[in-house]
């Protein structure tokens, strides 16, 4: 099985990086550009992590889907081995 990944995408938390760095926007550009599974950074960012909890619907244990965006690649995140 053939799996194109961007593992190192930081969210619009980080310095220097786009305010539009949003899931539904990261999940659009991927499926565009043919990325089956993006994983993001800042996964310690108070912010983002709510965000990343409210915007996913989760397929399997590490693994999610953007909600609102039709045939969303698959998201990889440590937030699901935060505690709520």
């Amino acid at each position: 099985m053939k799996v194109i990944a961007d593992l190192h995408l930081h969210s619009r938390f980080s310095r220097a990086v786009s305010s539009q760095m949003t899931i539904p926007t990261i999940a659009q550009w991927a499926r565009k550009k043919g990325i089956d599974l993006v994983a993001t950074g800042d996964w310690t960012h108070p912010i983002w992590v709510r965000e990343l909890k409210s915007e996913r619907t989760e397929e399997r244990q590490c693994l999610f889907k953007a909600k609102k965006v039709n045939n969303s690649p698959f998201f990889c995140s440590k937030i699901n081995t935060i505690n709520n």
